[in-house]
């Protein structure tokens, strides 16, 4: 990431560029993450040194949650359809009720999504992360960026962003097969965006 390149859309860019081995590296950013000085001598010397706390703490919370995937909430994913403005990995989704074959049903795991959220979308529904992996089976982050109770989007649809691209019609024999995608959950970016974007030095000098 260099230096003044910071912009609100890098930080999606930035968790899609993380692998799974990255989010469970506790020391990824362990040479980055120093002391918060006292002083500072400059305006992009203080919102740069708040950069790589921000970024830890995002990790650390996607780490939680691909911790204790079989605890974490999901839901199924009835359509998946490539959007009109065919930008690169946006696609349009309808999503359906949780998944009924999830383990522990005393826990709630309803999954009602909403813009900024970031989720793990799977062809299966998984337990564990290594189920995301192992015998072939794919998965990629997404984020939602469309949709919900305060978008003009119809009930249950959604606009998503995701890591890699999807073949759609390799999707839809995929789903005549066998359950549809999940979407399992993992955290919600609004927040950590905002202050993303409070911390670029160029839009904090205007």
């Amino acid at each position: 990431m260099a230096k003044g390149e910071k912009r609100e859309g890098d930080l999606a860019k930035l968790i899609f560029s993380w692998s799974l081995e990255d989010v469970f590296n506790q020391d990824l950013f362990k040479d980055e993450v120093v002391k918060i000085p006292s002083t500072f001598t400059s305006l992009k010397n203080y919102l740069s040194s708040y950069t790589f706390p921000l970024i830890e703490e995002i990790r650390a919370d996607m780490y939680s949650s691909l911790e204790a995937l079989s605890q974490v909430p999901s839901v199924k994913i009835l359509s998946l359809d490539s959007t009109k403005r065919h930008k690169q990995c946006t696609y349009q989704i309808i999503v359906g009720d949780a998944p009924a074959n999830v383990p522990s049903p005393g826990v709630n795991r309803n999954y009602i999504p909403n813009k900024g959220d970031i989720f793990v979308l799977s062809d299966r529904r998984p337990v564990h992360v290594s189920d995301l992996t192992g015998n072939g089976k794919s998965y990629r982050i997404a984020l939602i960026i469309r949709g919900g109770k305060y978008d003009d989007l119809p009930p249950n649809t959604f606009v998503i962003r995701a890591s890699s691209s999807i073949e759609v019609s390799e999707y839809r024999k995929q789903n005549e097969k066998r359950s549809p995608f999940c979407a399992v959950y993992l955290l919600n970016i609004t927040t950590y965006r905002h202050i993303w974007k409070a911390l670029d030095f160029k839009l904090s000098v205007l």
